[in-house]
């Protein structure tokens, strides 16, 4: 026990000594926070097996049954925004985003694909102003713009307003992160590559300020690199967990302060980064995957009140997917199926939800949908009056049905 206290503490004092307070961002200075002790240690060597039902992490919200027309089709949805009155759906498959009022109404199409001036050739997190009335569009590949990572700014017509660059995005070679616009202020996660670890400006792209990315700049990620940054308690607490690394920070943006929040124990499926590199100089795609295989690549989806939930990449001929529950209280970690309770207890496939920030999104093409309402023996009660209000019973030539759910926070 001894040596397990001391190999953490050591760890610590590398984490913080890594974030100490030396270099200074555009606005302010990177401060260590005094509350290392708060630190969970997530050991992902010791999974249990436990299936979670969905109303253990969320509440039902709202059924949104998308109108029947050729504009409303969605192909493979990436990203979901959701406020009182609107969704937003972006699209993996190269197809613009798409505005929905929260009856399922189809409303416009945000921007063109393309590379002419204000087109794009992806988008990575939509955002819904509600105070402003704007959508916001944080897209990418369009190389008429000789970079990539900066925002489209929608009125609430939907009509293109502006684009905004941020100074903070110029180094990014392709930001795929998530962004959250809290209290007038834009945040955007960096990658471990980046000269930041999270950077926020207004909304007009003016008071930038950044908190120093310390990981090494070789920090080897194979997977993915794809970071996260959710809202947690309080109106300026902030987790932001950087691509493969195994340090999820809590930061405060109030009083700039940054501490080490959850520490990820993966030694078992931790990926062999000179067998890859060698894979990789070799060029045999065979050495690669045999080298990787069986690696965790690791991403913070979202917090509750009672769990913090992963999403992880297994890598290998064909890669796989866990969902990883790490319980707050106790630090177990559970992997396991999430069970649909709210809609006949039916598994939920990994690629059939997406998480955003506060919300949970399930998308179902009508038929499958129909399929579950089928058997109406555990099936919430908003859902059924939803479907029994409907002029006409629901079929498989339907559009697509989004349940939103909002992620139980306790508070």
């Amino acid at each position: 026990m001894l040596n397990k206290t001391i190999k953490l503490s050591q760890f610590l004092i590398i984490v913080l000594t890594l974030y100490s307070c030396n270099q200074t961002s555009i606005k302010t200075e990177l401060k260590q926070a005094n509350n290392t002790n708060a630190v969970l240690i997530a050991d992902f060597d010791q999974l249990e097996e436990k299936d979670i039902k969905l109303s253990e992490i969320v509440d039902f919200e709202k059924l949104i049954l998308l109108e029947n027309s050729e504009n409303a089709l969605l192909n493979k949805p990436s990203a979901f925004a959701y406020s009182d009155n609107y969704l937003l759906v972006t699209d993996n498959l190269n197809k613009p985003a798409k505005l929905f009022s929260t009856d399922g109404k189809f409303l416009k199409n945000l921007g063109t694909v393309g590379r002419g001036p204000a087109e794009y050739g992806s988008v990575y997190s939509p955002i819904i102003d509600q105070n402003n009335k704007q959508f916001w569009l944080l897209v990418g590949g369009n190389y008429s713009h000789l970079k990539d990572g900066w925002f489209y700014i929608y009125d609430e017509n939907g009509d293109f307003l502006k684009e905004l660059e941020m100074p903070f995005l110029k180094h990014e070679k392709r930001n795929i992160n998530n962004a959250l616009l809290l209290k007038n202020q834009i945040i955007v996660a960096g990658n471990t590559s980046s000269e930041y670890l999270l950077a926020y400006a207004n909304t007009d792209g003016q008071n930038v300020t950044e908190f120093p990315n310390r990981f090494p700049t070789d920090y080897f990620t194979y997977l993915v690199n794809i970071s996260h940054v959710i809202p947690t308690d309080g109106e300026n607490q902030l987790l932001c967990h950087l691509g493969e690394t195994d340090t999820v920070f809590s930061i405060n943006l109030k009083d700039t302060t940054i501490s080490p929040k959850i520490i990820i124990k993966n030694e078992k499926h931790k990926f062999n980064a000179d067998k890859i590199k060698q894979a990789r100089k070799n060029r045999n795609f065979a050495e690669i995957v045999k080298a990787s295989s069986g690696g965790y690549s690791i991403e913070l989806k979202g917090e509750t009140d009672k769990y913090f939930l992963f999403f992880v990449r297994v890598a290998g001929k064909q890669t796989e997917y866990k969902e990883i529950f790490v319980d707050k209280a106790s630090g177990k970690c559970f992997t396991g199926k999430i069970i649909n309770d709210l809609l006949n207890d039916a598994p939920i496939d990994n690629l059939d939800y997406l998480y955003q920030n506060d919300y949970l999104f399930l998308h179902f093409p009508a038929y499958k949908f129909s399929s579950l309402m089928s058997e109406k023996d555990n099936i919430h009660p908003e859902i059924t009056a939803k479907i029994n209000s409907l002029s006409e019973p629901l079929t498989d030539e339907d559009n697509d049905v989004i349940l939103v759910c909002k992620l139980k926070k306790g508070r």
